[in-house]
């Protein structure tokens, strides 16, 4: 799989919903047997926190749902994360 195709599939667009909403890093983007598993660090503090969302055909497309979780996630821990 080339560069390009991950760039215009489904981890691309998980990707640039991320990036364009939050200020954060995303080291990995792992698919699981039914999940995505998103590994992400928080530029300002150096905290990474793993992401779980589903890949269901229900929730295909609905970036949101993932910008959602990423800020629960840190959240939990104490922190916000800053918006672009």
């Amino acid at each position: 799989m080339t560069w390009q195709t991950v760039l215009k599939g489904r981890y691309g667009k998980i990707r640039d919903a991320i990036k364009n909403k939050l200020v954060v890093d995303i080291i990995s983007i792992e698919r699981r047997s039914r999940h995505d598993r998103i590994h992400l660090r928080n530029p300002k503090t150096g905290t990474t926190r793993f992401v779980t969302t589903s890949s269901s055909p229900k929730v295909k497309g609905k970036f949101h749902l993932i910008v959602r979780d990423v800020k629960r996630a840190f959240r939990q821990v104490g922190e916000e994360l800053e918006e672009i």
